[in-house]
């Protein structure tokens, strides 16, 4: 079930290929998390408006955010924390090169509200 999401600014160096990062994180969330990979989704998001700082254009970002269900101990998440910004801080390591670059990484814990439906189910799902 796990989410995850990056938004990143439009200057980042690395932004044409995330198909091979996700190839990576996938493995990684099942593994660390002990959930099937098939549940486990990332996506990226350009964000051509933004502001950092003083507004230099040298200056870019990627924030992540794992979605993940309720139950983990927080010894498990901050595991799986370290291992995303370890893989993260090596696929973005020419724009920490060239630009001044800020990767930042924010686990949210669902609600017990989550509603889940796919087409391998005849019901929808609550968390």
């Amino acid at each position: 079930m796990p989410h995850l999401i990056l938004e990143y600014s439009s200057n980042l160096i690395e932004k044409n290929n995330f198909q091979k990062l996700f190839a990576e994180f996938n493995p990684l969330l099942a593994k660390t998390l002990d959930t099937d990979i098939s549940g486990c989704k990332c996506r990226a998001v350009e964000l051509k408006d933004y502001y950092i700082g003083d507004s230099n254009p040298n200056q870019a970002f990627v924030h992540m955010e794992l979605k993940v269900l309720r139950g983990r101990d927080s010894a498990k998440l901050r595991d799986i924390g370290t291992k995303l910004m370890e893989l993260a801080r090596t696929y973005f390591a020419e724009s920490f090169k060239k630009l001044s670059t800020q990767l930042t990484l924010e686990i949210v814990e669902l609600s017990p509200n989550y509603f889940k439906f796919s087409s391998q189910s005849t019901s929808i799902k609550v968390f």
